[in-house]
């Protein structure tokens, strides 16, 4: 399970979506999709009709941003943020590229898998530990963010089994840019829950409208799994008939720290999504998490945060999110400070040129508040604002 019904929605939200394979239900948001660039090329050699009755795709995209934060921090950093963790600042996000066989419709026996290549500042923070042995410190990277196969044996309505590297099916925003309807990732994102997992995932529709898995993994961002026991996730999701409801449920459990085989984490996330209009829709996304002796010392650890997308299309150029989040990160074993966290992000996502879909713009402005610690600015601050832009480039 890929969080396809979270791709759905928020891809039927975004001028662009790219997607895993999955279609935005919607022939709107195909009709105002961006042309294939690289399947245009493959087309021009006599390539791209093969592909496409093979479904096989390869596609991308570009991600580049600038964030300003209002207090002007003499370390220049965003104090409790990853991807955009440096103030006053360009960065190089992303550059992708996508390779994918996707399933076809049905029951029957099929085969399929998906490549994502990730160059850029984002991959500082997207490796699993041991993948790449020794990768330096620069601030662009290399990262190969998933690679699986996929197999769908006809058993009943079709079990479906995922093998290999993926990112996680847990949180409402995703690792691909041009997916999540903001530039800048929550603190649920950023700290609440793993990026990435390495194992095998089966997956079962129940009926058109609700789908179970299970997934048996190493753990949390690892690929050489850093102690001798696995982990386990467990799901479910479902949408209403009409498909303005859907809801998801993840459980993840397993220890997760190095040489550690009996503390176990356990993590469960919650997604809500209602579509009250054709342009109007919300997301709510709660995480409950505790973990076995995992704060200062030896104490148990616990965290949880809720968030909520408001977004609203005024035409297919232009949309509107707002986001609110509070996190508590109570013993400090995720953020290193104790404080409970606030953050209220607005945002468009603009299509400047009607006859270039391929290029979408996303300015914010974001504050961020601590209760209690004193994170930002070096210590100093209890807030922070920030305003920001990416560009992003579908090919």
């Amino acid at each position: 399970m890929q969080k396809s019904w979270t791709y759905s929605m928020l891809v039927s939200l975004s001028v662009v979506g790219v997607s895993r394979g999955q279609d935005a239900g919607k022939d709107d948001a195909a009709d105002s999709g961006p042309r294939p660039f690289v399947m245009e090329g493959l087309q021009s050699i006599g390539l791209s009709d093969a592909l496409e009755e093979s479904r096989v795709s390869v596609s991308g995209w570009l991600e580049q941003s600038y964030t300003f934060n209002m207090q002007s921090p003499s370390d220049r950093v965003n104090a409790l943020r990853l991807f955009d963790d440096r103030s006053n600042n360009y960065r190089f996000n992303q550059l992708v590229l996508v390779g994918e066989r996707t399933l076809a419709d049905g029951n029957e026996f099929d085969f399929g898998g998906r490549v994502e290549l990730l160059y850029g500042s984002d991959a500082r923070f997207t490796h699993a530990a041991g993948l790449l042995a020794g990768r330096s410190d620069d601030t662009v990277q290399f990262d190969p963010v998933e690679f699986y196969a996929k197999v769908r044996v006809p058993l009943g309505n079709g079990v479906t089994v995922r093998a290999g590297k993926c990112t996680t099916p847990i949180g409402a925003e995703v690792l691909e840019a041009p997916v999540n309807a903001l530039y800048s990732h929550g603190f649920l994102y950023d700290f609440a829950t793993p990026i990435s997992h390495t194992g095998i995932d089966v997956s079962y529709p129940l009926s058109d409208r609700t789908t179970v898995h299970y997934f048996l993994l190493r753990g949390w961002d690892v690929w050489i799994d850093n102690n001798d026991a696995t982990s386990q996730m467990a799901g479910v999701s479902w949408t209403s008939d009409d498909q303005a409801w859907a809801l998801t449920g993840n459980v993840i459990t397993g220890p997760e720290r190095r040489a550690n085989d009996t503390d176990y984490r356990t993590l469960l996330d919650l997604i809500a999504t209602h579509q009250w209009s054709e342009p109007f829709s919300s997301t709510v996304n709660a995480d409950y998490a505790y973990e076995e002796g995992a704060a200062a010392g030896g104490t148990d650890a616990g965290w949880w945060g809720i968030s909520t997308y408001e977004t609203y299309r005024f035409d297919p150029a232009i949309a509107a999110t707002l986001r609110a989040e509070y996190f508590v990160d109570q013993d400090g074993s995720r953020t290193g400070f104790t404080a409970d966290l606030l953050e209220v992000t607005a945002g468009l996502d603009l299509v400047p040129f009607s006859s270039f879909k391929n290029l979408r713009l996303r300015p914010e402005v974001r504050w961020d508040h601590a209760f209690g610690d004193r994170p930002f600015d070096g210590g100093t601050r209890a807030d922070q604002g920030t305003l920001a832009v990416d560009v992003i480039l579908t090919f």
